[in-house]
């Protein structure tokens, strides 16, 4: 354990690159190790290995939670030479960095879209979805090295976010205060004019003086069409690459299936 948190200090707070990737490699390297051992703690046992398990698997500290949220495990039957049948082992390593930006969304997908009709289909389903995976976790490594898409992908956090309240305000200001306004009379001190809405083109307001009300929808039908653009635009980016893979994969898979096979 003190080779693990010697690890990881040195990997905070040493200035030399070189020194914090052999820092990390080596505490990785040993809470492996740490983490196999912990495999056999008991909760009933309150001898001092199994306290020093227990520090491993639940102690709140920085190092030990850094390189147990870096380390990913897999069960696997693995057949010794001392017992003839095989035994189900757990296999710890560490998860690649890239591992860190899968998000529940892309969970989700694998856990829905596979299909598992048979051994040979769910395994198709679940390397096609991985393949998909893979390229835009890659794609988004590439985007987040910018800090102007950075600032975009948080805009359109927040636009996922606060687009509901802001259509609901929009609504709320429509049917409440946005009234009907009565045709204008022939009196020519009560000047009108036709505008177009800000939320749609195709609606006509008939304004006769601005109101506080007025002015507030504008500007949240304004707020919602900024929204709506700075969603589309997002969407665009993070979906093309899977977009474009798709697209040459059936068009490769296409020009085979036109080939014509010689006997």
């Amino acid at each position: 354990i003190e080779y693990v948190c010697s690890s990881y200090r040195v990997l905070t707070y040493h200035s030399d690159k070189t020194m914090r990737v052999q820092a990390q490699e080596a505490g990785f390297m040993w809470f492996k190790v740490l983490r196999s051992i912990a495999d056999e703690y008991e909760a009933g046992n309150t001898s001092l290995p199994h306290r020093a398990l227990a520090r491993v698997l639940y102690e709140d500290d920085p190092a030990l939670n850094y390189f147990r949220m870096g380390t990913g495990s897999i069960e696997v039957l693995q057949q010794t030479v001392y017992d003839p049948l095989p035994i189900l082992c757990r296999i710890y390593f560490r998860t690649p960095d890239i591992c860190s930006g899968v998000t529940d969304k892309m969970k989700y997908t694998i856990l829905w879209t596979v299909d598992r009709s048979s051994d040979l289909s769910r395994l198709k389903g679940f390397y096609s979805c991985v393949d998909d995976l893979y390229v835009e976790l890659k794609w988004a490594e590439a985007v987040n090295s910018y800090t102007a898409l950075r600032v975009l992908a948080f805009l359109a956090k927040a636009a996922y976010f606060w687009y509901p309240v802001n259509v609901a305000i929009l609504n709320i200001l429509i049917l409440i205060w946005v009234q009907y306004i009565p045709p204008p009379s022939g009196d020519p001190l009560r000047p009108f004019t036709v505008q177009i809405s800000p939320s749609s083109p195709l609606v006509y307001l008939l304004q006769i003086e601005e109101t506080p009300w007025v002015l507030l929808h504008d500007i949240a039908a304004k707020i919602q069409v900024g929204m709506e653009l700075t969603m589309v635009v997002w969407h665009m980016i993070s979906a093309s690459p899977n977009f474009v893979r798709r697209f040459l994969l059936a068009k490769q898979k296409k020009s085979t299936q036109a080939i014509p096979k010689h006997r």
